[in-house]
């Protein structure tokens, strides 16, 4: 099928992540042909990713065989809540759109509100959902925590049916049923002192005579409050019944507050008559410190001896009490400040913050508010204090927060050359660590023929070894800090040059260099040859110099000689000329002032000489003319071979 193009439909058009995902989403849901579409700087949710993938996945694997260029799926921030917040009071029946949230901190602007705003709670504490929505609701989720809401119970009352207080003879029973105002709670009864007991229905009978003391209740129900309402009702006296002595008072366990009195025991006394010690009132609950309470003496015959009171001394300790720290964000990083929160779990008292002996020394904290700094990343130990209070006990803990360093800054390069086959490369260090120390640096230097690199454990300065000559290298330096979380950016890149130690010249004695060519003067007549000119002959010593035709066949090849050689050297000269730029102005020098030959280029030698050595001939270099014989017309030239070496230098 035929793929449409839209190219730049969609180039930073500024969709919102979430119409991006419903394009998407669309998109995948109708049968189009093949499409190539280009949303840069686009990215999708999670909820669209499906529809993504249909759009993408080949139409022979039953997707779209779309091709989408975006900014990928987005991957959403979780804020971090320091505070929490507080719900309003309601009434017992309303639900939680009666109440109102306030207070609480998250780590970005937001608004709290109740997760089901419908519901009734069904108890008086109760915790419920609420929701901390972002402002930011682009990059960040919502979050989910629970907090606690009170319900106030509407009040109703409790009375005795019958008269109360009253009277009536021991051995007989005495109603003290009671009634409630409103609502259809059960009532419960409780005899709170005297020798008396009272059954569920409100009937009271004596084992002795004096006061009876009782209480009716009745709880909550879920709407209505619990009420109580006490009575108290006079018992005659039975026939000859005494008080027992009590010569030993019975000792008390401490208990702490909020423990109701029935939690301490009672253990020995010494009285004269057998029988139980109990509290008079054990559901009391008193405050902290050293109380007096009512304790009863019971003689097992309460017909001879009566009920007894007797006080005695109760230690009541304040109560335990936690505190707890906001949780570590996971997001706090080099150069930035903290703050954290300390929560007791009941009670009141200041809360104090101050650091623990393990933090680093780089660590500091503002007592009063919790805001924490530090000058190096690390971990710093928070330690939160709640100072006793009248009913409850002071309380410590400590939790451990973690600084996160940054990407150092960018090294600058002072200095990098080339030394041979290696580069050497000094720095300067990042004007910022991020917050941990810088423990190594990577260098590379980067070239049509490859990447090479060398390493320090901190050092500024290090050497890149075999490098290619004739190249040009980028050199960059990367710093890493002790975190090796985030390294810094590469430095400015510095491009050095590595010069070749050997330079490529052309062949002086190359067939297309412009050599002049001649045609050999008239042979010398050689005595020992003779008119036939037989080369077997044996041959005679003679001067060529001594007949006309000898001088002339000596000059003409002398002269072409000198041609030749002056070719040569103005040859061997212009690539002496070209190889300086690579070589300096020294091999330049050289190569020119070596463009002569006996001190004369290109014309006879100096002295009538026959000189053919080039500049560089001590040393075999290319260009040189090793020797040049004459024998019979027959002229040969020897090369050598073609390079001039770094000697010349």
């Amino acid at each position: 099928s035929q793929v449409l193009y839209a190219e730049n439909a969609l180039d930073n058009a500024h969709l919102s992540k979430t119409n991006y995902s419903k394009l998407l989403i669309s998109l995948a849901g109708q049968k189009l042909n093949p499409l190539k579409l280009n949303a840069t700087g686009l990215r999708y949710l999670d909820s669209a990713a499906s529809a993504r993938e249909h759009l993408v996945a080949p139409i022979d694997a039953g997707g779209l065989g779309w091709e989408i260029q975006d900014g990928g799926q987005f991957s959403w921030w979780i804020p971090s809540v320091l505070q929490t917040p507080t719900a309003a009071d309601i009434a017992a029946g309303q639900s939680l759109a009666s109440s109102s949230i306030s207070g609480g901190e998250a780590t970005v602007p937001g608004t709290w509100s109740f997760t089901d705003s419908a519901l009734v709670p069904n108890s008086q504490d109760q915790l419920v959902g609420v929701t901390f929505t972002p402002d930011d609701g682009e990059n960040y989720l919502p979050v989910n925590i629970e907090i606690s809401i009170h319900s106030q119970y509407q009040a109703r009352s409790i009375s005795f049916a019958g008269n109360n207080p009253g009277t009536w003879a021991w051995g007989t029973t005495y109603d003290a049923s009671a009634n409630q105002s409103v609502g259809y709670g059960e009532i419960t009864y409780t005899v709170l002192s005297g020798n008396c007991s009272i059954n569920a229905s409100g009937q009271i009978s004596a084992t002795q005579a004096g006061t009876c003391s009782f209480r009716a209740t009745v709880q909550n129900d879920g709407i209505y409050a619990t009420a109580s309402v006490d009575g108290s009702a006079t018992i005659e006296a039975a026939p000859g019944a005494i008080d027992p002595v009590i010569s030993t008072k019975p000792t008390t366990s401490s208990i702490s507050y909020g423990e109701r009195l029935s939690a301490s025991v009672l253990s020995g006394g010494a009285v004269d008559a057998p029988g139980t010690f109990s509290f008079a009132d054990p559901t009391a609950l008193l405050l902290p410190g050293s109380r007096l309470v009512d304790v009863l003496f019971t003689p097992n015959d309460l017909t001879a001896y009566n009920v007894v009171t007797v006080q005695v001394t109760l230690s009541v300790n304040k109560a335990a009490r936690t505190i707890s720290l906001s949780a570590d964000p996971g997001t706090w990083r080099y150069g930035e400040n903290l703050r954290v929160k300390a929560t007791p779990s009941t009670g009141a008292g200041s809360v104090v913050y101050s650091l623990d002996s393990s933090s680093s020394l780089k660590c500091e904290i503002d007592s009063a508010t919790g805001t924490l700094t530090s000058s190096r990343a690390g971990k710093c130990v928070v330690k939160a204090t709640v100072y006793a209070d009248a009913r409850y006990a002071g309380a410590t803990t400590t939790r451990t927060y973690n600084m996160n360093a940054l990407a150092p800054s960018t090294p600058i390069i002072s200095q990098a050359s080339a030394e041979g086959t290696s580069i050497r490369v000094s720095w300067v260090e990042p004007s910022s660590d991020g917050g941990s120390a810088v423990v190594s640096y990577q260098v590379t230097a980067t070239s049509a023929d490859g990447v090479y690199s060398c390493s320090t454990n901190g050092e500024n300065s290090c050497v890149i070894a075999n490098v290619a000559e004739g190249a040009d290298y980028t050199v960059v330096v990367v710093a890493s800090n002790q975190s090796q979380a985030v390294d810094s950016e590469s430095s400015e890149s510095v491009v050095v040059k590595v010069p070749k130690s050997t330079v490529d010249l052309p062949n002086p004695l190359d067939p297309k260099l412009d050599i002049p060519t001649f045609t050999p003067g008239v042979p010398v007549a050689n005595p020992g040859i003779g008119a036939t000119g037989d080369d077997d002959a044996a041959p005679e010593t003679f001067s060529p110099l001594t007949s006309p035709e000898g001088v002339k066949a000596v000059t003409e090849t002398v002269t072409v000689v000198t041609a030749v050689i002056g070719a040569i050297a103005a040859a061997a000269g212009a690539a002496a000329a070209a190889a300086a730029g690579a070589l300096g102005a020294g091999a330049a020098g050289a190569a020119g002032a070596g463009g002569s030959v006996g001190g004369a280029s290109g014309g006879a030698p100096s002295g009538g000489g026959l000189s053919g050595r080039s500049p560089a001939s001590d040393s075999q270099s290319a260009g040189s003319i090793a020797s040049i014989d004459v024998e019979h017309q027959k002229f040969k030239l020897v090369r050598g071979k073609s390079k001039i070496r770094s000697q010349w230098n």
